[in-house]
């Protein structure tokens, strides 16, 4: 298990993987597209769920016609 040194030391690492987390990652679940790049893009909009999953879904069929099958 690891320990941190210091409460700077264990904020800053934090702080990186949430920052990670959000700008770079991407999330399958989001159209595989990072937290903050999803709400930009639809955060002005009022999405059902259902609207939400069918832009994810067509984002994953754009993503996977650059793959060989």
């Amino acid at each position: 298990m690891n320990e941190f040194q210091s409460y700077r030391e264990a904020y800053e690492i934090v702080n990186n993987f949430i920052s990670f987390y959000n700008n770079k990652r991407l999330h399958s679940s989001l159209g595989y597209r990072t937290p903050n790049e999803f709400y930009r893009l639809y955060s002005g909009e009022q999405l059902t769920n259902i609207e939400v999953r069918g832009i994810i879904l067509v984002r994953v069929k754009e993503l996977a016609s650059f793959y060989p099958k």
